[in-house]
């Protein structure tokens, strides 16, 4: 059990660093909010749980949220011993290509969830393979499929 919570604090560390770049991103194009807004949720509350925090609320349909990064669910706190969440660098001018940007932390956390699974006991292990298996789905999302 101990190993799975230095896991889960690992990887709940990630999750919070993937937050952070959709938070640079949306702070440097706020006009992708609106397509970043449900992706960033997500990652908040994938992050949420790895940490056994419980999920932040989402909203419940059409037009009762805001896709804004200061009404999107909060961080959730970084687990103690984890490394500060920071963006992996500076946000690209151009929106597209801060899009594939993210794309591609999408695709690093993608990898690190799953690359995960054979390290942790069964329930985590489920956790990590439907973490992964969004991050994935994230990173085809915003790119909509084209090449790496």
């Amino acid at each position: 059990m101990r190993a799975d919570r230095a896991l889960r604090s690992r990887l709940a560390a990630r999750s919070t660093a993937l937050l952070g770049e959709y938070d640079a991103v949306l702070g440097s194009h706020p006009g992708l909010a609106a397509r970043l807004g449900p992706l960033r949720a997500a990652v908040a509350a994938h992050a949420a749980a790895l940490a056994g925090e419980a999920a932040p609320q989402r909203p419940r349909g059409p037009g009762e949220g805001s896709a804004s990064p200061s009404d999107a669910p909060a961080r959730p706190a970084a687990p103690s011993g984890s490394a500060p969440a920071v963006a992996a660098g500076p946000v690209p001018e151009d929106p597209a290509a801060a899009l594939k940007a993210l794309a591609a932390a999408e695709r690093r956390a993608s990898d690190e969830h799953l690359a995960s699974v054979t390290e942790a006991e069964p329930e985590l292990a489920r956790l990590l393979a439907s973490v992964a298996a969004a991050d994935a789905a994230h990173a085809y999302l915003l790119t909509k499929g084209e090449e790496r």
